[in-house]
């Protein structure tokens, strides 16, 4: 628990002493403080910003994910532009560094073909694998607007063909955002728009095998979502089959309307927004692409950040099996950062640690605040494996985003922070070969949670986490 009368202590925003600031209004730190902090997770290239824009970015660096076929170069363009450089031990002072990271995100993996099959038998196993008579009528109404799968094993291909110009141009490289999710419907296919009017009504009624909670098509964002849209087309995946980007802009934070008409290059001007099927990407096909990403991963050797949402039996399932059938192959050459904590309690995420032992997570204010018990959870985080994200689609957010999260880890867990109270002020450079100090028994010296910085700590964290240090 946090002293109360150490200035150098955050305080909290309301009268819950666990609870996250807002961070909207948190004050910020001298911007070399900020200059030691890397926003684990963040979504920077689904907006068309301009280099001013990263310019005033004030973290040291940035992970930029990708999530779908069209978002692969973008992250490769700005990482070439801004580039986290592999001798680079940390971020920059003066200009935020991006760290690609390439990947497929679990939302739109009902695309992606396991195996030659025709679109029908796709669709019908990895959406409807239980029999049911009123969905299996409403998925074959919705098949002429749903987009042909496209093939898995060239789209790994092409992460592996990313990941390794990525290194080989000297840059530091991830996996991600790749990941689980048990609650994410897919969206409604454009074009469909009279079946979803006819399904809607049925819905309205009460009646139909569909239903879910009488709102299964309410046109309004999933509730995982990072407060706003991702990238629509036909089937909202934000990519047209052929690997060309059909941008559609994010609602804005707090957006009263959800459901509002949006318009951009490419996309259909005065499109209604899209409403959610009563569809569901099986389990298996998910931790099939998954798996089939992680493998590369180990082959490359590189970290990875992980989605997991009211998945986590199934995301410590999988990473448990790759923990007994790699060994060291997996646990001693990448680290895992489960982003937002992967929606876990504090005792899952404990059994999670002792299960993968390369396991790092990294709360946001935004999702992992949302818990009742968010305050257990980022304290459930070993010292030396927890990160600090944004998981943010607009890097104009980040900096405010990152310190808020940073000031809520060290309150839960009773860490000092630098810039708080008006000590601590002075720059520092964080020594990479730090020691460990031992007792007179050999046994390795703990620091007491009152003695730890949280800016310091965090920034070790990070570079050991990206093996940028020992």
């Amino acid at each position: 628990m946090c002293g109360e009368h150490d200035p150098h202590r955050p305080s909290p925003a309301s009268g819950d002493p666990l609870a996250p600031p807002d961070w909207t209004t948190v004050p910020l730190p001298p911007a070399h403080v900020l200059s030691h902090l890397t926003d684990a997770h963040c979504h920077s290239t689904d907006l068309d910003l301009s280099p001013a824009d990263y310019d005033a970015v004030r973290l040291g660096g940035i992970a930029s994910m990708a999530t779908v076929v069209a978002d692969q170069e973008r992250v490769a363009s700005l990482s070439r532009a801004r580039g986290w450089g592999a001798d680079d031990v940390a971020g920059s002072s003066s200009s935020v560094r991006v760290v690609a990271c390439f990947g497929y995100h679990p939302w739109f993996v009902h695309r992606y073909a396991l195996r030659p099959t025709t679109k029908a038998e796709h669709y019908r196993a990895v959406l409807l694998p239980k029999p049911s008579p009123a969905l299996s009528d409403l998925l074959d109404r919705l098949l002429p607007h749903l987009p042909e799968p496209v093939p898995l094993a060239p789209l790994v291909d092409k992460l592996r063909a990313d990941i390794s110009g990525s290194r080989a141009e000297g840059r530091t490289t991830m996996l991600g955002e790749v990941g689980l999710d048990g609650q994410a419907r897919v969206r409604w296919p454009r074009g469909a728009e009279g079946v979803w009017r006819e399904w809607r009504a049925t819905q309205d009624r009460g009646k139909g095998e569909g239903q879910v909670g009488g709102s299964a098509l309410k046109p309004a964002l999933e509730r995982e979502t990072r407060h706003g849209t991702r990238h629509g087309t036909d089937d909202g995946d934000g990519d047209s089959g052929d690997g060309t980007a059909n941008p559609q802009p994010r609602l804005e934070f707090n957006s009263p309307d959800a459901s509002a008409t949006t318009a951009a290059e490419g996309d259909d001007v005065g499109a209604p927004w899209q409403p959610l099927t009563p569809f569901r990407t099986s389990m298996a096909h998910q931790r099939a692409v998954l798996v089939a990403q992680l493998e590369l991963a180990i082959e490359l050797g590189v970290n990875v950040s992980l989605h997991s949402v009211s998945a986590s039996g199934a995301t410590v399932d999988v990473l448990s099996a790759l923990v007994r059938t790699h060994g060291a192959r997996f646990t001693a050459r990448l680290n895992v950062d489960l982003h937002s904590c992967g929606g876990m309690s504090a005792q899952s995420l404990q059994h999670a640690q002792r299960a993968v032992p390369n396991l790092y997570a990294s709360p946001s204010v935004l999702i992992t605040a949302r818990s009742g018990q968010a305050g257990d959870v980022v304290r459930a985080i070993g010292r030396d494996r927890v990160l600090v994200e944004s998981d943010s689609h607009d890097v104009r957010l980040s900096t405010r985003l990152v310190w808020a999260a940073t000031e809520w880890v060290a309150r839960c867990k009773g860490w000092r922070l630098e810039g708080e109270g008006g000590g601590e002020t002075d720059e520092w450079v964080m020594d990479r070969d730090e020691e460990d100090a031992y007792d007179a028994k050999g046994r390795r010296k703990v620091a007491p949670d009152a003695d730890v910085w949280a800016v310091r700590q965090l920034e070790r964290n990070w570079a050991r986490f990206m093996r940028l240090v020992d």
